[in-house]
């Protein structure tokens, strides 16, 4: 009887143990009623991070990872459930990161602000606010170590190619083509070496040149000055004797053509009649061909 007692407690404690822990699981599970739950869609690898994983903000857990899935609306990402308490500052300035604890592989998220005193991120069971996540500087260098890896094998190939035996030949003969060529500047150098020297010369006549052009130039602008006072003067002449002498000039003209048409028509009538230079000018006889003409008889 008293075995049946014991086996009885035995079992009725094992009852009890099983329920707590399944409850425990599921309280680790689906999170705790009063926490704040969010979501993080990841579109970098989560490797290590699993569920019940801690949520830490500035070393201390605030939380835990309820389950890690692929995105059912986008399958590149990873879409990561946390839960954290109702005092842990959430707001829109916070990012996640994802942390490895050391050399057992397991991951965490650790929770980071951009900036003190951001308005809080407001979620809900239902529709869980998105935090956004960046690589951690840890998985920066692994990526940045990937590529410089990268690029040092494709440098190593391109100097293997840039090194064989076909260019190794053509880089000798640039190299001698290069020779030659600084020897001929040299000798270039060494030809232009007086000209350099007497460059302070050349520049101190051109100097002096520009000096007396200088002086060429206000001596040409005085003479241009004067002439200008000439062409002055001369214009002014010119008036003064459109205005003055032309007027006399034509009026003599007339008279010198009245008189040259007196003098015409006396030298014609002492043509016709030469006595009336010495008996006067009497009517002169018809002459033959003229009107009133007899011949003698």
């Amino acid at each position: 009887m008293e075995s049946r007692s014991h086996a009885l407690i035995a079992s009725i404690f094992l009852v009890v143990l099983f329920v707590g822990a399944a409850f425990a699981a599921w309280w680790l599970q689906a999170g705790r009623s009063e926490d704040k739950i969010y979501k993080i869609l990841s579109p970098y690898g989560v490797s290590g991070l699993k569920a019940q994983a801690p949520v830490m903000f500035k070393g201390i857990r605030v939380g835990s990872v309820h389950h890690v899935e692929l995105d059912p609306n986008d399958p590149e990402k990873v879409l990561i459930r946390i839960g954290v308490t109702q005092n842990t500052p959430v707001t829109k300035a916070t990012y996640a990161q994802l942390s490895s604890n050391g050399i057992t592989g397991v991951s965490s998220i650790a929770l980071h602000e951009k900036k003190p005193h951001a308005p809080a991120l407001k979620t809900d069971h239902k529709h869980p606010a998105t935090v956004p996540i960046q690589r951690a500087l840890t998985q920066r260098l692994e990526q940045s170590g990937k590529k410089i890896a990268a690029n040092v094998q494709d440098i190593s190939h391109q100097l293997k190619t840039l090194l064989d035996k076909k260019n190794k030949e053509y880089i000798s003969k640039t190299l001698a083509q290069l020779d030659a060529v600084t020897s001929k500047l040299n000798a270039i150098e060494a030809g232009m070496l007086p000209i350099v020297n007497d460059l302070p010369k050349l520049l101190d006549a051109a100097q002096k040149t520009m000096a007396q052009g200088s002086g060429l130039m206000r001596q040409s602008h005085s003479d241009a000055v004067e002439l200008h006072r000439l062409l002055g003067s001369s214009n002014r002449a010119i008036e003064s004797f459109n205005n003055d002498v032309m007027p006399k000039l034509g009026a003599l003209t007339d008279q010198l053509n009245l008189t040259a048409n007196h003098v015409d028509a006396l030298t014609q009538r002492l043509q016709r009649n030469p006595d009336s230079l010495l008996f006067g000018g009497g009517k002169a006889q018809p002459g033959p061909g003229e009107p009133g003409y007899e011949p003698p008889k």
